[in-house]
């Protein structure tokens, strides 16, 4: 099942939910959490609404790494198989940053529910 598409937005409090924490879809008022209003619910309630954009930008930044390090393994294939390398100057590709696998797996959390491999 996917996710209610966002903007999330934060209410705050107002007459009408003077002790309520909530985050509420922008394009439906689907209400996404709403919790007794405390310091640590409304930081909640600013994470949460906060995560379709984080979701996005993880996806594009995953995606990045993807693309420079096929860029670099088609580089050091290029140049491993040129003449350059005849006197043993090979090319290693650029491995991937280490963050990679931790951005997998958050993603697979948050679009599946899986936590294998994922840190606490």
């Amino acid at each position: 099942m996917k996710h209610t598409p966002g903007p999330w937005e934060v209410i705050q409090p107002d007459k009408n939910h003077p002790s309520r924490a909530m985050v509420a879809a922008c394009n439906g008022g689907v209400d996404i959490y709403n919790v007794p209003l405390t310091e640590e619910t409304k930081a909640n309630a600013r994470l949460i609404a906060a995560s379709p954009d984080l979701l996005a930008a993880c996806k594009d930044a995953l995606a990045g790494a993807r693309e420079k390090h096929e860029a670099s393994a088609r580089a050091a294939d290029y140049h491993n198989n040129s003449d350059c390398c005849a006197g043993g100057n090979y090319m290693s590709p650029d491995p991937l940053p280490p963050w990679v696998e931790k951005m997998q797996a958050a993603i697979a959390k948050a679009e599946s529910g899986q936590t294998q491999g994922a840190e606490r």
